[in-house]
């Protein structure tokens, strides 16, 4: 009975912190493209740039549909979600390059009032803290070098049942040297097996190769296609990016917004000439190259 009073306790404050998580809109990418929330969260889309909507594609049984233009300043739409699961969306000018999604968790009964990652011996150390636990049984860690796939690299006993303040961790010994930022977040599980997502949280890899652009994709683009970048930023900036021929004429040029972390973008090709052509992409007084092929 006491253990059933205290689940009551500890359950009921979590109805009461729904959230506004903001996402902007600009240079086709949704910024952060992935989010972890609970039911009864809000998701706020708010633009910054260009003409652009906000659209679900695939969403959870019995969740609304949502389809609304976020195309001008002080546009900004809200979405109030009511169905845990996974919701996936795009920008329907831009389909299929321009997309984004949230993961809605429901609740369990654990308080978790901090979740950081530092570092120790070089490596990665998570710490989190709960306020209280009721039926917890353990948290997933899981780990993703782009912040949208994640895997499960440890799991870490919960407490059970606890009033008390509790202090976990976790050290990832085992991360790339080539990727420059590690993304992780925590799946706080019950004993009935229902679990609830942490925030998303990143950290700098210091070993890692110190590489602004890490992909430039489809090599060679077909037709008008879009050209995908991914790449890194340490701060909120601007990647510019510089396209000339071979004989060195300047044919486009773009800029791309880019928030701390692993950055998403694309660069629409046109009606560009099928041949060779060298990207120049600079950000922060550093410059990078490529070659790309367009058919």
């Amino acid at each position: 009975m006491k253990k059933n009073l205290l689940y009551l306790f500890l359950l009921f404050p979590f109805f009461l912190k729904a959230e506004t998580h903001i996402v902007t809109i600009s240079n086709f990418q949704f910024l952060p493209a992935n989010l972890n929330v609970l039911v009864g969260d809000v998701i706020r889309w708010q633009w910054a740039e260009g003409f652009h909507n906000t659209a679900s594609l695939t969403i959870p049984a019995g969740a609304d549909p949502w389809t609304a233009p976020v195309s001008g300043a002080g546009f900004s739409y809200e979405y109030t979600v009511t169905t845990p699961g996974t919701y996936n969306y795009q920008c329907d000018p831009h389909g299929g390059f321009m997309l984004g999604s949230f993961t809605a968790s429901g609740v369990v009964p654990v308080s978790l009032s901090a979740f950081s990652i530092g570092r120790q011996s070089n490596r990665p150390y998570l710490t989190w803290t709960t306020q209280s636990e009721g039926n917890s049984s353990h948290f997933v860690v899981r780990r993703s070098y782009d912040g949208d796939i994640f895997t499960e690299i440890g799991r870490v006993p919960a407490a059970g049942y606890s009033a008390a303040v509790r202090n976990y961790s976790f050290l990832d010994a085992d991360v790339k040297n080539n990727c420059r930022y590690v993304y992780y977040e925590l799946v706080i599980t019950d004993k009935d097996g229902r679990f609830q997502l942490s925030p998303i949280k990143f950290v700098k890899n210091n070993e890692a190769v110190k590489k602004m652009v890490t992909a430039v994709s489809p090599n060679p683009v077909a037709g008008a296609g879009h050209l995908m970048i991914q790449f890194n930023a340490d701060e909120k900036t601007v990647l510019a990016a510089r396209l000339t021929d071979m004989a060195g004429r300047q044919v486009l040029v773009a800029q791309l917004s880019a928030s701390p972390g692993v950055n998403n973008g694309h660069i629409h090709l046109g009606d560009l000439a099928a041949g060779n052509y060298v990207i120049q992409f600079t950000m922060n007084g550093k410059t990078e190259t490529h070659t790309i092929r367009k058919k």
